[in-house]
Parts: C-alpha cells; structure tokens; sequence
C-alpha cells in the first residue's frame, strides 16, 4: 500500500491520478473500518446482553485513535493541493465513519446507566435505608460517576446532559407519586381513626342509654 501511494505521488498532478490516490485512501479507509468494527462487535455484544460496556469512553477513543493514526502513516502526505484536499477529506470521512456508530453505543450505554438509576432509587427508597433526597441524589451522583467514564474526550459531540436531565426528572416525579401515596395513606388513617372515635362514642352511649333504662 506505502509503495503505491509512493507511485502516485511520482505522477503528474492531473485527475487521473488524484482519482487513484483517492481510490487508494478509500482501500485503506476500508481495511481500517473492518479492524475497528471488530473492537467495536465486542462492545455491541456487551449491551446487548444489558450490561453497561467498562471504561467505554476510554475504549472508544482507543478504537478511533488507533485507526487515525494508522491513516495517517500509512498514506504520505505531499505538496499537492489536489492530494492535500482528498487527504484531508479521507481522514474526516474514516472519523466519522468510526465515531458515528461508537456514538450510537454511546447513548446505548446512557439509556441502561439510566434505567440502572431508576431501580437503585426505588430499591433505596423501598428498603428505607435512606431518604428520598439522599436516594435521589445517590442515583444521579452514580449515572454521572458512569456517563463520565462512558464518555469519549476527543469527540464533544459526546454528551449526556439531555439523558441526566431525564433521570432527574423520572426521580422527582416517582417521589411525587411516593408523596400522593404516603398523603392519601395518611388521610386514610386519619378517617379510619374519627370513625372508630365516632364507633366508640355510639357505643358509649348506648351503654349509659341501657344503665339508665336497667336503674329505672
């Protein structure tokens, strides 16, 4: 591959050339992708049996850097504009080739650290080893602890605010519903208590009715 991008480089900047350096590029582009797709299988495999993929962030900035790297030595660079642009060109493409599927994992792995979340407050708040507050915010503090570590640092298109901003508000509105119950439970017991206060008032009365009419 080295030697025929050498070749192409020997040869007159015309268009029939630029078109077999880019031809060139996209067999390279094409042997990279099959290398990364087999890193990027394992981690598929992994949250597709529901089981958040460790270190994903760090995982997929190897994956990608290995495969720009390999880009970029393995094509030569020249003085040509005409060679510069498809190089240019080639590289972005094979970025984003890679990222856009590591992304869509990404969010994958967010949507389960989510759901993760969700049942670890409800197991908390159900046991009452805690607070709603302290439930709530041991939740969040660990979905941030894991969307940190899932989350590539050489891609800012990588973000988690939208899915901690939904898990904030899935919690707050299970704590409304704990708050409806524990209300309605509450004045349950409150009426089933002045309806025994009100039983036993009758039946008191009943008594002395039955003591005076027994005197008489």
């Amino acid at each position: 591959m080295l030697k025929l991008f050498t070749i192409l480089l020997l040869l007159p900047s015309t268009t029939a050339s630029a078109a077999l350096y880019s031809s060139s590029c996209d067999t390279l582009t094409c042997t990279l992708l099959t290398n990364a797709n087999k890193d990027i299988s394992s981690i598929k495999s992994s949250l597709a049996s529901l089981t958040p993929y460790p270190s994903l962030g760090a995982t997929s900035d190897n994956i990608a850097t290995a495969a720009l790297e390999s880009f970029e030595s393995d094509t030569p660079r020249s003085d040509s504009d005409e060679t510069a642009a498809i190089y240019s060109e080639k590289l972005s493409d094979l970025e984003r080739m890679i990222d856009q599927p590591l992304q869509t994992l990404y969010y994958r792995q967010l949507s389960l650290l989510r759901e993760k979340a969700i049942n670890q407050y409800n197991k908390n708040v159900k046991s009452g080893s805690m607070t709603e507050y302290e439930a709530m915010k041991l939740s969040d503090d660990d979905f941030v602890t894991g969307a940190e570590e899932a989350t590539r640092t050489g891609s800012p298109q990588w973000d988690y605010t939208q899915e901690r901003r939904a898990l904030q508000t899935t919690l707050a509105s299970l704590s409304a519903g704990s708050k409806k119950v524990v209300d309605v439970q509450l004045k349950s017991a409150s009426q089933q208590s002045t309806a025994m206060q009100y039983l036993q008032m009758q039946q008191q009365q009943l008594q002395q009715l039955q003591m005076q009419v027994s005197g008489a």
